[in-house]
């Protein structure tokens, strides 16, 4: 179909002379291209919130250590510096868990299903 430019009054103006058939017609095809602009937008949108959810993960080096960590203070034997490095890590990993889970309520409201059934089905939160 050729593009055809015209200033947007000149449009208006040319409406006012359709049929009523076609108003009709123009009106659902506005109405067509509404709802695949708000589609790709909620594409696109989604598409960033899995991304962020993606970059919401604590580094396998820190997970590795606050294993490390976790047997000094179970075993009773971790020295103070140690302890804060401990509360650092645990720090670092409790925010990025409850940033994911912000992220996963954003995309659960946006793909209209709850955060439980979207975190089981992407299984973003294995079992320990």
């Amino acid at each position: 179909m050729p593009t055809i430019q015209l200033p947007f009054e000149a449009l208006l103006e040319a409406t006012e002379t359709l049929s009523r058939a076609e108003r009709d017609t123009l009106a659902r095809h506005l109405e067509g291209v509404e709802e695949n602009q708000e589609r790709a937008w909620t594409r696109r949108i989604d598409s960033i919130l899995l991304q962020q959810i993606g970059d919401c993960v604590p580094l396998p080096g820190d997970l590795e250590r606050l294993r490390e960590l976790r047997l000094l203070v179970n075993d009773g034997t971790i020295s103070p510096r140690e302890h804060a490095e401990y509360l650092r890590i645990i720090t670092r990993v409790e925010f990025l868990g409850v940033q994911r889970l912000k992220l996963v309520i954003e995309l659960a409201k946006l793909r209209d299903v709850s955060p439980a059934q979207l975190a089981d089905e992407m299984k973003l939160f294995p079992s320990q």
